[in-house]
């Protein structure tokens, strides 16, 4: 997944300092995940302050729950912050939110099989972002098999368009020199001299 997407662990200020918390930016935890697809709303938030103790997320990230209960997801709508139980993708140029959701939707099964074995289930960001998506999914291999499919119709039609070997007539070669020209420049290279 590290190829496809910038991963983010998330961490929690402290809670001691209620300075920290009770602003405008959305932190997000697992709790918050799994309902919807988009997070617009979490139980806590975080002060400007407590932002700049915490890594802020890029609106658009998908956010995977790695540690507990894991698995939950969801896509951030605004920019926010998240605690240490989730990692943070957000996709790179070639990449977009939506083929990473489905994909982790689609192969939670196997990157639940990354949690260590122990009383609270975990996966570590290494681990996670070993994890490899099958190629053929992305968004850019569909968009160079339609581009070369259209290439392969394009051509197709080229083809049509010229006549075939048996339909087509062989010039009359007489005593012109025209003709002659004609006639050579046909034997030559396949193709009639226009």
């Amino acid at each position: 997944m590290g190829e496809i997407s910038r991963i983010t662990t998330g961490s929690t200020p402290p809670t001691k300092n209620e300075s920290f918390y009770y602003g405008d930016i959305l932190f997000i935890t697992p709790a918050d995940l799994g309902e919807n697809k988009y997070v617009t709303q979490t139980e806590r938030t975080l002060s400007s302050l407590g932002a700049e103790c915490t890594r802020l997320i890029p609106k658009g990230s998908v956010l995977f729950s790695c540690i507990g209960t894991i698995g939950k997801i969801g896509i951030n709508k605004e920019d926010s912050a998240t605690n240490q139980q989730i990692n943070s993708l957000f996709p790179n140029e070639n990449n977009n939110s939506d083929f990473i959701y489905y994909s982790l939707i689609l192969y939670k099964p196997s990157i639940n099989n990354l949690a260590s074995k122990q009383a609270v289930p975990i996966i570590n960001k290494k681990r996670f972002q070993m994890f490899q998506f099958s190629s053929h999914l992305s968004p850019n291999r569909r968009r160079s098999r339609r581009s070369s499919r259209r290439g392969i119709v394009r051509l197709r039609e080229r083809k049509s368009f010229w006549p075939t070997a048996s339909s087509r007539k062989k010039p009359s070669c007489s005593n012109s020199s025209q003709a002659k020209n004609a006639c050579r420049g046909s034997r030559g290279n396949g193709r009639k001299s226009l």
